[in-house]
């Protein structure tokens, strides 16, 4: 079966809970509206929504063999991925994530690594992949994968360079660091990686600016090769390329329930986008639109409107150049 795009990483059973308005005493019972497993991690929901937007798209993570493992490989087949590349990691429980949801459609998450903390360079088949046909490569959750960053990020600097040689575009999501190592695990990284997509408070850990712009700038100095987008929810999103062209991008306006893989669906947009060599301010606005949309659903790894819907999306949303001299689109 052929393939466009190879995407490696977390892929994780998500049990969102909704609306959760405060947690329960110790030893005290909460109820909420509903409670429902979800396709989720990163590599898994930027590669749904890729399906969704018309890809084929190939799905390399770690899942043990239990309950959640069978759930969660067959909500990544539901969803189109194609799981031929999965590993199967006997002894060892799946990835789960606890998703708590406000009222709001902020989220809190416990997770349990499990499977996921497993993967290695060696269950990621570029060569294979690239046989296939994958055109993009995309290493999502590299925060969470430790066989990979193994304390100095050589497995996975490694991985990038391999996919480099081998003609990948290649695209990178870190998550959230929760052993707050950022910049000394990921710098080392960016030199190999073409697309970029931290949030805002991701990219402020790794490079200690506030500002989007300072962000994206000293992004492009750790090396990272064509395209940097810094997401941030309500606030929208900013994108640069390494020409210096800038832009903010206001967010979608959608009737949002809940915000869980938002980022995820924004990388896919944009990966789509550029695989189809829009200018840099159209894939801004595919990719905003992709995020605004995933948020109308429960579930980060659920699949939204087609390609045509996300491109009526956005042709609302109108990018306002973010340096002097560059036009507004």
């Amino acid at each position: 079966m052929r393939i466009d795009i190879l995407t490696a990483g977390c892929m994780v059973a998500d049990l969102l809970a909704y609306p959760v308005n405060q947690f329960p005493a110790r030893g005290k019972l909460g109820n909420v509206e509903r409670v429902g497993a979800h396709l989720g991690g990163s590599a898994a929901n930027t590669g749904a929504h890729l399906v969704s937007l018309g890809y084929r798209v190939a799905i390399a993570a770690a899942v043990g063999d239990d309950l959640l493992g069978r759930v969660v490989v067959g909500l990544a087949e539901e969803a189109g991925l194609d799981t031929r590349w999965l590993s199967h990691k006997p002894g060892s429980h799946s990835a789960a994530t606890m998703v708590m949801v406000a009222p709001d459609a902020e989220r809190s998450f416990l997770q349990a690594t499990g499977a996921q903390g497993l993967l290695s360079a060696a269950d990621i088949p570029l060569v294979a992949a690239r046989a296939a046909g994958a055109r993009a490569f995309h290493l999502a959750g590299y925060f969470a994968l430790p066989a990979l960053e193994a304390g100095d990020g050589s497995p996975a600097v490694a991985l990038l360079r391999e996919a480099t040689a081998l003609g990948y575009l290649t695209a990178l999501d870190g998550v959230w660091d929760a052993h707050a190592r950022w910049r000394r695990v990921i710098s080392p990284l960016l030199p190999w990686i073409d697309v970029y997509t931290p949030s805002r408070d991701e990219a402020e850990h790794i490079v200690g600016a506030t500002d989007p712009h300072e962000q994206i700038d000293q992004l492009f100095a750790l090396g990272v090769r064509k395209v940097v987008a810094v997401t941030d929810g309500a606030h929208g999103a900013w994108i640069g390329d390494a020409a210096g062209l800038r832009y903010h991008l206001p967010p979608a306006k959608v009737a949002t329930v809940d915000t869980t893989g938002a980022g995820d669906a924004f990388a896919a947009g944009l990966l789509a986008a550029l695989l189809d060599e829009l200018p840099l301010a159209e894939a801004g606005r595919l990719a905003s639109a992709c995020g605004g949309l995933s948020t109308t659903v429960f579930g980060g790894g659920k699949g939204f409107a087609r390609r045509n819907e996300a491109e009526a999306l956005a042709a609302t949303i109108i990018p306002v150049a973010a340096k002097a001299g560059q036009e507004s689109v």
